[in-house]
Formats: C-alpha cells, sequence, structure tokens
C-alpha cells in the first residue's frame, strides 16, 4: 500500500469529521509535525495507531488504508446510517447536506482525475471537499452516463440518467405548481418568504417583513401571497409562510444556471 494513500485518507477524514491536525495528534499522542508528515505523504502512522485511528472515523482499518473490498457500497451506507444515527437532534440535516457536497465533490474530481485536469486546474480534492460542505462553491454539474450531479450554493441535485417517462396528468401538476412561481415578482416574494422562514418549521412572516427582504411594496406582497401564490402558502392571521410541501420550489429553481 503506498504511503500517499494512506495519508490522503487520513486527511480527507480529519476534514470530513472537521478536526484540525493539531486535535488529532492530540488525541492520538502524536506531535503536529506528524500527522502533517502523514497527510503530505513523507511518512505513515505507526501500524499500532490504526485501529485508534480507524476508530476516530468510524471507518475499519481496511477502508483507512484505502482497500475496497466487495462489499465496500454496503459498506458506505451502513457507515452513514450509523453516523447519522449517532449524530444529535438537529445536526443531522447539516451532515447530510455535507455529505451530499462531499458525493457531488468527488464526482467532479473522479472526472478530473480521469481528465487529468488536475494539474493544469489546480483542483485539491481535500480542499475541494471542505469548501463544497461549506456552500462556498457557486455552479458546478456533471453529466455522465452513469450520474447527473448539479450543485449551486446551498442545493445539491442527483439524478440516475434513463428513460423519463411523464404522463400528460405529470406534465399537468409540474406546470401548475411551478408556473406561478415563475412571474417574477411572484418568485421574488416566494424566495424572501423561504428564506425568512425555513430555518424553523414554526416560523412565519409578514408581508412587510417580506417586502423589505425582496424590496418591493408591502400591498404587492400582500397581494402575491394571498392571491398569486395563496395555494402554496399557509397564512396564519397575517402572517405567512410556505407550505411544507412547497419549500423546496425557490431552492429547486435557484439551481437553474441562467447563462
Amino acid at each position: 500500500m503506498e504511503r500517499i494513500r494512506i495519508g490522503e485518507q487520513i486527511a480527507f477524514l480529519r476534514r470530513e469529521k472537521g478536526i484540525t491536525q493539531e486535535e488529532l495528534a492530540r488525541h492520538l499522542g502524536v506531535s503536529n509535525q506528524a500527522v502533517s508528515k502523514w497527510e503530505s505523504g513523507q511518512n505513515c502512522p505507526d501500524i499500532q495507531l490504526l485501529p485508534e485511528i480507524a476508530r476516530l472515523f468510524q471507518v475499519s482499518v481496511d477502508q483507512l488504508l484505502g482497500y475496497q473490498g466487495e462489499k465496500a457500497e454496503g459498506d458506505a451506507v451502513l457507515l452513514m446510517k450509523r453516523t447519522m444515527e449517532g449524530l444529535p437532534e438537529g445536526e443531522d440535516g447539516d451532515w447530510a447536506w455535507r455529505a451530499a457536497a462531499a458525493l457531488h465533490t468527488l464526482i467532479l474530481s473522479k472526472v478530473f482525475l480521469r481528465e487529468k485536469l488536475v494539474e493544469s486546474s489546480g483542483w485539491v480534492t481535500e480542499e475541494a471537499v471542505e469548501h463544497a460542505g461549506k456552500a462556498e462553491w457557486g455552479y458546478s454539474n456533471m453529466t455522465s452516463p452513469e450520474v447527473i450531479t448539479i450543485m449551486r450554493k446551498g442545493g445539491v441535485f442527483f439524478a440516475k440518467p434513463g428513460p423519463l417517462q411523464l404522463s400528460n396528468g405529470d406534465i399537468r401538476r409540474i406546470r401548475d405548481t411551478l408556473c406561478p412561481f415563475l412571474e417574477k415578482d411572484a418568485l421574488r416574494a416566494a424566495a424572501a418568504l423561504y428564506q425568512l422562514t425555513c430555518r424553523d418549521e414554526d416560523s412565519f412572516a409578514g408581508a412587510g417583513e417580506v417586502a423589505a427582504a425582496c424590496e418591493m411594496k408591502e400591498e404587492q406582497v400582500e397581494e402575491i401571497l394571498s392571491d398569486t401564490l395563496a395555494e402554496f402558502v399557509e397564512e396564519n392571521g397575517e402572517v405567512y409562510r410556505l407550505e411544507g410541501r412547497y419549500q423546496f420550489v425557490p431552492a429547486l429553481l435557484s439551481m437553474f444556471d441562467m447563462h
């Protein structure tokens, strides 16, 4: 097994867990320089440390060394399941987002490596995964025979290529749902309402708050929320929020790259 592979695994897993080299060194009882040398490929951790490193990152020693057995896919799913179950309430959503962003980034990285674009682009997989997990990217997409994936800031989309079977009923429902949102002012108001209320399931916003957020007149916002988007908005007195099943619409529409 090449040393550089072990170092890459440790660097990737450390960043994915959100800990620094200093924190990893302190946990293992080694120097900061030792961890730095592992990750740069100058040295390898002592074999006696491998089980402890693997436990810390919740992987097997084989996975730490980069070995992929026949059950690698199943093991990965089980690892994700165990990780999700072990997260405190409220942190699972953020972890799922970072995992989706990491998957998107790893797909791009694999293509970059295959096409030998890494050196010319300055691409560093571990750094790219870290930035993606913080929603620091603008727009990126990859379409291949195996998968379609798009990431735009805080959204990630995956699809498996294949026949797209839409009945006339499906098309009508999609059209009826999206058309009201595609009016410019309605989309501005919906996006502002989404931003104001999406962090809390019990959060509502008044027309004045929405108007200030999207720089529109309050009367215009009231008309949009009570008329144009009335079917998609939950009203509680004089405050509003998008209904749960339509919360995704502004985020989905933001995925489009309008060049």
